[in-house]
């Protein structure tokens, strides 16, 4: 017999075997299925803290190639190039990962000092400021 577990914004909320309720849920969380008498998988807080780690450096990773850039270190290089949008733009890949990192460091203090929870990777990075605001500022 299987029960059926979705992930909602970090909740999971248990379905029996023949509830099919849990559809609706799918539209914003994940399915996990599990077996009678079988342990789910917990992410452990180091588990937790790479993965929105990760999510930050992918949310970097993107805003450079939206620039045409490889990567986000690839774009702090140009900081000191003297092509004016190159510099322009390098300056505030510095700025904006810097920024990144600093929350980044601040939301895992406030987290294990129980100030807020845990968001998803989708959350945390709907929080951050738009790279837009650092370009302007360069």
């Amino acid at each position: 017999m299987s029960f059926k577990v979705v992930r909602n914004n970090g909740v999971l909320v248990c379905y029996g075997p023949n509830d099919d309720n849990y559809e609706p849920a799918l539209k914003t969380g994940e399915l996990l299925t599990i077996e009678e008498n079988k342990p789910l998988a917990v992410e452990t807080a180091e588990q937790t803290i790479a993965r929105l780690e990760g999510a930050l450096d992918k949310q970097l990773d993107e805003v450079a190639k939206e620039y045409r850039y490889e990567s986000i270190r690839t774009m702090v290089t140009y900081a000191t190039s003297e092509h004016p949008d190159f510099g322009k733009e390098g300056r505030a890949a510095v700025a904006y990962r810097d920024a990144v990192y600093a929350y980044g460091i601040q939301f895992i203090a406030d987290v294990q000092n129980g100030l807020r929870d845990i968001p998803t990777e989708a959350e945390l990075i709907d929080e951050l400021p738009p790279f837009t605001d650092f370009l302007q500022a360069a």
